[in-house]
């Protein structure tokens, strides 16, 4: 049965049961093509039409359901997807996909407000309450969690993504919703039933959506086709899969040398790259880890990039830390990651020690059980340029740890602050392919959006190099006694990758200078045409004087 939107809006849609059964069902599709999207690099733009399918029940008259609609499906797909979780403990996919990613459900909240005050086309509605959500996704939820984004998803197509230096990742996030939007509405139309100017709206729906891709395609060919790149230094990307546990530092790090030894000559590289974590005791306090990194970078005559442990707020706090180290063994910089995962790195719902201590104790408990330990760390708070010197010229990069590469305001800072490139030093393989895909699509957005070569350093993949335009230059590719034939090759496994970043002298991007404006057009387009949308039905809905 199709109820008109004229219809729909007096009864207020279906009722009961019938409604229950149709809105969980349009909710599962949606988490089964979300899934998609993230499992297979080439259906990444599925990701946005998974969103899209999730905000229909929050825009269709038949059901009214932006939370019913949207949730059930988005944890589902957010179970599955980190099902590899279980080897922790059994509760930890069950409990952590969903804490993390709850808020996502925010999304349909505003195409829901914004549909009911304005009742305008769903290719508005829906890019503007997907921007809107991308925007505020930093800012609210456990460990301000803002992975699987719609842009970052066309990741696999670097024509459609080079309009990133100008619009950035959720500028993307807009026009692709765009397309969405209009796909959408035709989609509303067969369920609520066509209203009186549906023809007109999905012409100019299409038109737009038209316009938008020719523009991107357009951009994307002449970027492309004009990229300027010039050589950069040297790197030695070494991906060790191992085991970063603290009591087993010194069998890892002694792996690790050997490893490097054997794979990296004298003089091959200008400095060689240990991942996350690689040295996961703190180094500065240990100089037995010392002596072992001081060896290496004197008998390769290279610099030393390692991921390991320092101490934050007076000593008390633990932080994750790159160190960049000379080749006679002198530490040059220190980085300290500024977005910690929660659970893992530090304590998600600190302010219930003081409301609810006895919730706190029992939420700390399940950590322990998870991950053997509760974390207190303390987070860094700029993004510290490091520099080297190489054949007298100096060279200027950031090392993102881990999720700091989902963040596009701290790139843009490290940009305008000169790196020329970012090595996005890693180690969230052990979390599965959807994160490590999620990490990957973040590194390809960063380059470009800032036009900086990106060279990502994973403990179990995914490393590699990407060209300032978003294009793989070269991926690591292991070898694994344990690989399947369904498991990426890029992860789980070990190896080294000796390669010169590629950089672009055409800096900086329009999104490095104003990024920050204009990613707040979304949220304020959204405000403002809600706040209108409701205000022009409240003069509509008052009385009209009539004459004595």
């Amino acid at each position: 049965m199709v109820v008109s939107s004229q219809a729909g809006a007096a009864s207020g849609g279906l009722r009961g049961r019938r409604r229950l059964l149709e809105v969980l069902a349009v909710s599962a599709l949606g988490g089964v093509v979300l899934y998609a999207g993230v499992r297979w690099p080439a259906a990444g733009p599925l990701v946005g039409a998974g969103y899209a399918i999730l905000l229909l029940p929050a825009i269709c008259d038949r059901w009214r359901a932006p939370i019913l609609g949207f949730v059930p499906g988005l944890m589902g797909y957010a179970v599955s997807m980190h099902i590899v979780l279980k080897k922790f403990a059994w509760f930890a996919p069950i409990l952590l996909a969903p804490a993390l990613s709850w808020h996502f459900a925010i999304m349909g909240v505003l195409a829901y407000a914004l549909w009911r005050a304005t009742r305008w086309p769903a290719f508005v509605v829906l890019p503007l309450a997907m921007g809107a959500e991308d925007w505020l996704r930093p800012l609210v939820g456990v460990g301000n969690f803002t992975m699987y984004q719609v842009g970052t998803f066309l990741y696999d197509y670097p024509l459609l993504i080079q309009l990133a230096d100008v619009v950035g990742a959720r500028g993307l996030t807009v026009l692709y919703g765009v397309v969405l939007g209009t796909m959408a509405e035709a989609a509303r139309a067969w369920i609520d039933g066509p209203p009186p100017d549906l023809r007109r709206r999905l012409r100019l729906g299409a038109a737009l959506s038209a316009a938008i891709v020719a523009v991107a395609t357009a951009y994307g060919a002449w970027r492309l086709a004009t990229e300027r790149l010039e050589p950069g230094p040297r790197l030695a990307v070494i991906q060790p899969s191992q085991d970063h546990a603290p009591e087993l530092t010194d069998r890892t790090v002694q792996f690790q040398q050997r490893f490097t030894a054997e794979h990296v000559p004298p003089g091959a590289a200008d400095m060689i790259v240990w991942p996350e974590n690689s040295v996961m005791l703190p180094y500065e306090t240990h100089p037995v880890y010392q002596q072992v990194v001081t060896w290496l970078a004197s008998t390769r005559k290279a610099y030393m990039l390692i991921g390991t442990q320092g101490t934050r707020g007076g000593g008390k706090h633990p932080s994750a830390r790159s160190l960049l180290i000379d080749p006679g063994g002198a530490i040059l910089g220190r980085y300290d990651k500024i977005y910690l995962f929660p659970f893992t790195e530090r304590r998600a719902f600190i302010f219930l020690d003081e409301i609810f201590p006895w919730l706190a104790r029992q939420i700390d408990r399940l950590v322990v059980m998870a991950w053997g330990h509760a974390p207190d760390g303390l987070p860094g708070r700029e993004a510290t340029v490091f520099s080297i010197e190489v054949d007298g010229k100096t060279y200027r990069f950031w090392t993102p740890l881990c999720y700091d590469v989902d963040y596009a305001d701290s790139a843009r800072e490290a940009a305008r602050n000169g790196a020329q490139f970012f090595v996005n030093m890693t180690s969230e393989g052990w979390l599965g392919w959807g994160v490590a895909h999620n990490q990957l699509a973040s590194s390809i957005m960063r380059a470009v959006e800032s036009r900086v070569g990106v060279v990502r350093v994973g403990n179990t993949g995914i490393s590699g190099f990407i060209l300032p335009s978003g294009r793989v230059d070269r991926f690591l590719v292991g070898t694994s006694e344990h690989w399947r034939p369904m498991d990426d090759p890029r992860i789980l496994v070990k190896g080294a990758l000796t390669r010169r970043v590629m950089l672009d002298p055409d800096r900086p991007t329009v999104y490095t200078r104003f990024g920050g404006i204009i990613d707040l057009l979304w949220p304020a387009a959204w405000l403002v045409g809600t706040v209108a949308g409701l205000l022009r039905r409240r003069r509509a809905e008052q009385p009209v004087p009539t004459g004595a």
